[in-house]
């Protein structure tokens, strides 16, 4: 085998794959002729030629497909072409060292070279969502209800917060303010504030600050007797002083307090529950 064979035989062994955009126009560039890959002294030229300027990805896949190397992404014959990518020109030569995307070697033999041409981003999923997570808890109480149950204010912010009931393991039970959409209570008020979120769940969502639901139990003390009535004092606007009822479904009042006029006053109460189930507020 002489030495200018080797370009022809790597151009065989590590093909070419070209992907077109379903719903590319003829405005926008595809490839002119047939793309090459070649051997250099610094690893393997892949060559490439637009008809027009368009969005090109440019991926080494091995031989199950699954993308090894990552190599160039952007709009090709433009002036402001990403690296690799050379700027002003249609055609096109981007080095593979024969490297994964962690530098460690890769089997050339099955691998291919994926040009993508006028492919169209599109949305797939968010990464690490999970909708019963907590915020950071920048402020809250925490307060210890019958059977040993855990109930905890959490909120971030000026219009978030919420109440939600853990058993007396710790393990998540329900929330209990902004309540389950599910409820027979919920259609008539989420009628104007409801949403989906991205697994089709009906959500409440505020909007401008308007939504008084939303920070409703914004607390900073929290007290619960043994029937399962829980109540706080707003520390954020709103009637001040709510009461809430974990039954199902869920009781919500909410008063003013008389003998407090200001916020400051508010932030600095203390709650505590009698023998009888009664409240004590100081």
């Amino acid at each position: 085998m002489t030495r200018k064979t080797v370009p022809t035989l790597l151009a065989c062994v590590l093909c070419v794959l070209v992907v077109a955009g379903a719903a590319d126009s003829a405005a926008r560039g595809r490839l002119s002729g047939i793309p090459e890959v070649t051997r250099t002294a610094g690893g393997h030229q892949i060559s490439f030629t637009l008809t027009a300027p368009n969005d090109v990805t440019v991926r080494v896949l091995d031989a199950k497909g699954q993308v090894v190397r990552h190599l160039a992404c952007g709009t090709v014959g433009v002036e402001r072409a990403p690296k690799p990518f050379a700027p002003k020109t249609l055609s096109q030569k981007i080095m593979w060292d024969g490297n994964d995307d962690q530098g460690n070697d890769v089997s050339v033999a099955r691998c291919r070279v994926s040009i993508a041409v006028g492919v169209r981003a599109r949305f797939d999923k968010f990464v690490l969502w999970e909708p019963d997570c907590f915020a950071v808890l920048s402020g809250g109480a925490i307060a210890v209800g019958h059977k040993g149950r855990l109930y905890v204010v959490n909120h971030l912010g000026v219009h978030y917060a919420t109440l939600r009931l853990f058993d007396g393991e710790g393990k998540y039970v329900r929330s209990l303010w902004p309540f389950d959409p599910a409820l027979p209570m919920a259609p008539e008020l989420y009628k104007t504030w409801g949403m989906e979120d991205y697994e089709g769940r009906t959500v409440p969502i505020s909007v401008n600050h308007s939504a008084a639901y939303w920070f409703v139990v914004h607390s900073s003390c929290l007290a619960v007797n043994p029937h399962g009535v829980a109540t706080g004092f707003v520390t954020w606007g709103g009637k001040q002083h709510w009461v809430i009822d974990d039954t199902l479904p869920v009781k919500l009042k909410t008063t003013k307090v008389p003998w407090c006029t200001h916020k400051g006053c508010i932030a600095q109460m203390s709650m505590a529950v009698g023998p009888e189930g009664d409240f004590y507020v100081a």
